[in-house]
This record gives C-alpha cells, structure tokens and sequence, in this order.
C-alpha cells in the first residue's frame, strides 16, 4: 500500500522525518495504511505524501471525547532558526469547515516545550493562520499564497493546489509534519492532523530575500503546474555583494 516510513531529506543534511509511532492512532486499526505514497497525486500528477484517512475517529456522543486526532505524520531533528518556509500541498475537500485544524509543521519536546507558531485556522474557520493561535513570528512575518502577499489570518486555504511562501519575523523550532503539537493522544480533539496532499517543505534558516522568495516560488509553481496569482508583484533583482562580486 506505499506506506511511508521514512520523508528522506533531499538538502543533504540528513534531517529525514519518520513516521512518528508516539502518536496513539499509529497503533489504531487501519493506521498502517496512512501516510502514503502516491506516485501520480492531485498536484499536477506528480509524486507526494498523502493523508487520507481523515476523521475517522468521531467524538463519541456519549463520553464527548475524542478517541484520537486523525492521521499520524512525522518527526525530525528538532531544526533551530527556520526563518523561511515554502509548502507545496492540496488540502482535501473534506479538510475545510467544522473544527478541522490541519496542521502541516510543528514544534514540540515531550515533557518540556511546545509552540503553536504556526497554528493553522481554527474554530470553523479554513484560514491558513489562527488568528488567536499563530506565533507573533507569523503573523508578523509574511505570507504568499500562489506568490501573492496575504493576510494569513483572514485570508482562506485554496481548494485547488497552491505553493504557501511565509519568511518568518523570528526564528522558530520545528521537528513534526502533519500534526499538532501534544494534541496527538487519546482524549484530544479530531481534525487536527494533515488531510490531503504534500508535495514538498522547503525551510531555511535565514530570511530570503524577496527576488530569492521569487524565484523558489517561480520554480515550484512551474514545476507543479499553478498558476501565479495575477496580484502577485515581481520583486527587485539581487543586489550584488561587491566584495564576493555575486548576488547576495
């Protein structure tokens, strides 16, 4: 069934994600079929990672509880400094309205710390930030969806595949893909975990520059078939470092 156990790193780095197996649904029946590869998936046909098993495990009218939080994802090295992040997904039609909180990255330690930096929308909302949740090092950075510049926390998730660009205002942490923090344990809220396609996360640990941010965008966009959004602005070229006597 392309079961994915391993997210190799392509930088070189050896950051590569495994399936995170401290999650409780991994251990649910079903679970081993989530996440998958898909060889041709819904962004441009091309290969991705795909969660769709979604939310399976109902809050149980009798107890309100939830049994479990959706799909498992991965964990990596903890990564310190990430400024930029570059996303390529689809997020499936069942994944919007509702208490659907998809979470694609993250940051936790068990027992010692956690962040919602990047917190998607939340409460029945299907914009890319939370408004009350996201970290100042998002809503105070910048966001570009298809290359365009957007408010995240009042600016809806596409329903069709789209290229998120954020250069965040601080330095964060991350070490998880596709759920939410502490949130992955019996007991917790449904939704919470990726539902749809991911193609590919680009992090780096500096600011791009805007020609830079282009540029990658430009790449990907191309590379998987979406279109630019028509508000999206052409930036200035690189500044040549004249010491180095290359761009910068």
């Amino acid at each position: 069934d392309n079961v994915v156990a391993m997210w190799r790193d392509m930088s070189g780095n050896h950051n590569d994600a495994v399936r995170d197996e401290n999650f409780e649904l991994a251990k649910m029946p079903g679970s081993e079929l989530v996440p998958r590869y898909v060889a041709a998936g819904a962004i441009n046909g091309k290969p991705c990672i795909r969660w769709d098993k979604g939310n399976r495990f109902q809050k149980d009218s009798t107890t309100g509880q939830y049994p479990a939080t959706g799909d498992g994802g991965f964990i990596f090295p903890i990564l310190k400094g990430i400024r930029t992040m570059f996303f390529v997904e689809y997020r499936d039609p069942a994944a919007f309205g509702g208490h659907h909180q998809r979470f694609t990255i993250g940051y936790t330690e068990w027992g010692v710390r956690y962040n919602a930096e990047t917190h998607p929308g939340h409460h029945s909302t299907d914009f890319i930030w939370g408004q009350g949740y996201a970290g100042a090092s998002v809503r105070q950075g910048a966001t570009f969806l298809n290359g365009e510049m957007v408010d995240g926390t009042t600016t809806n998730m596409l329903r069709t595949p789209y290229v998120l660009s954020t250069l965040l205002a601080y330095p964060i942490r991350l070490c998880y893909i596709a759920e939410d923090r502490y949130y992955r344990l019996p007991g917790s809220q449904d939704g919470r975990s990726w539902f749809g396609d991911i193609a590919e996360i680009l992090l780096y640990d500096r600011v791009l520059q805007d020609a830079e941010r282009y540029a990658v965008e430009e790449y990907l966009l191309k590379k998987y078939a979406i279109s630019r959004s028509p508000n999206s602005r052409m930036p200035a070229p690189l500044q040549a470092d004249p010491e180095a006597g290359v761009p910068t």
